[in-house]
């Protein structure tokens, strides 16, 4: 496959010398999530810096620095043994590493190489073993080239737990209403706006395609060196 740096990726053998933040950052931009089936776009690149901002706002909500009447994203645990586990391990940190965030960040960076295929589309092909497959041989080639080591146990939970609240909000902001089925846990958060805290707009048509993501990890690999 070919990259807008001109690169040219084996994608069944891809390697750490392959990666380039450039590419990730320009084709996160203009990845459209939901497979564009949205009342209004929402890129990769404004959902991994979202998923940022969510883990300030966990954070500051599980240590009681910001009163739960003002949490915009509702009971932040649900029932689940992982995410029981990722609110432990929030609430035992007195500070989000750099680390921490970086992680965050690069979650979804293997979709500039992968794409964004919807779920739904993975189970009626009978393909999602080889898409997972694929999305962690990305991440490994990431990890590798950024002399990053791969996210631990409690580290995935927590990835995977912001990574969950972020998609039930950006359902109820960016969905039709009737996402939410039946049964289903609807975040308590007013959908007509998203709150203030949200803090990331849509950049698919910045001059500089990523450049907001871009910039983000390098501050962030500048305070891991």
């Amino acid at each position: 496959m070919h990259m807008p740096s001109g690169r040219w990726i084996d994608l069944n053998n891809i390697k750490p010398t392959d990666i380039c933040l450039e590419d990730i950052a320009h084709c996160l931009a203009g990845i459209i999530r939901w497979g564009g089936c949205t009342t209004r776009w929402e890129t990769d690149e404004d959902h991994c810096l979202f998923c940022e901002a969510l883990l300030d706002h966990a954070v500051k909500v599980l240590n009681d620095t910001l009163p739960r009447k003002a949490d915009p994203i509702g009971d932040l645990c649900d029932n689940s043994a992982e995410s029981l586990n990722a609110c432990v391990s929030l609430l035992n940190l007195t500070h989000l590493s750099p680390r921490l965030r970086l992680l965050v960040i690069l979650h979804d960076a293997h979709e500039a190489y992968v794409g964004d295929i919807r779920r739904p589309t993975t189970v009626a092909l009978g393909i999602e073993k080889v898409v997972v497959a694929a999305k962690l041989r990305v991440d490994n080639a990431i990890y590798a080239h950024l002399n990053l080591a791969p996210p631990d146990k409690a580290e995935r939970e927590i990835i995977h737990y912001i990574d969950d609240w972020a998609l039930k909000l950006e359902a109820l902001w960016y969905m039709h209403p009737n996402v939410f089925k039946t049964g289903h846990k609807v975040p308590e958060v007013v959908a007509s706006e998203m709150p203030p805290w949200h803090g990331v707009t849509t950049h698919i048509f910045a001059k500089v395609p990523g450049s907001a993501w871009l910039n983000r990890v390098r501050s962030l690999l500048d305070a891991l060196a």
